[in-house]
């Protein structure tokens, strides 16, 4: 699975929860997903909490989100 930041925003967006409530619900500190979130961080950190704690048909989900997101980008751009 790849984790990057966007499908970590998207997940927590998902949830519904900000960045403070859900780095408690991953177990990982704010500091840390808001520096995976803005591309600031390479630790694997986040991404192996989100895999632990997110159910994967939430990230399944959240990875046909952001397809579509891409594809309207892509549209848009023509």
């Amino acid at each position: 699975m790849n984790m990057d930041k966007e499908l970590c925003k998207t997940i927590r967006e998902l949830y519904g929860m900000n960045s403070a409530d859900f780095s408690q619900l991953i177990g990982v500190g704010l500091s840390s997903l808001q520096q995976w979130e803005s591309g600031y961080s390479n630790s694997l950190l986040v991404p192996s909490k989100l895999k632990e704690t997110v159910p994967q048909s939430i990230i399944t989900e959240a990875e046909r989100i952001l397809r579509l997101k891409n594809e309207i980008k892509s549209e848009a751009a023509l």
